[in-house]
């Protein structure tokens, strides 16, 4: 079995921050530079945890790609929240 992800970068402001890998295990290729959305279970100082590929985003420009679309959602009774809950963004991965 061949181990096949992509790195995945969003903008910050004025430039890309690396924030993790999603495997392509099982899903179709992907090209340097293309949009893709992702799923993870949370994030923590610029880094996605556990992001899972969902599909390749045709439809978006590269603006979509941006820090800022990060916002903490919590499950009930979590506290502070931190860490919490699932998180669906748009990360452009610069390599295949």
């Amino acid at each position: 079995m061949d181990h096949n992800s992509a790195a995945l970068e969003l903008f910050d402001e004025q430039k890309w921050v690396p924030v993790g890998h999603v495997s392509l295990n099982g899903k179709p290729a992907v090209k340097v530079g293309q949009l893709v959305e992702v799923r993870f279970l949370y994030w923590w100082k610029s880094a996605l945890y556990q992001a899972t590929f969902i599909r390749v985003r045709d439809d978006l420009d590269e603006s979509a790609a941006s820090m800022a679309q990060l916002q903490l959602k919590c499950r009930a009774g979590s506290g502070t929240g931190s860490g919490g809950g699932h998180e669906e963004t748009e990360a452009t991965p610069p390599a295949a």
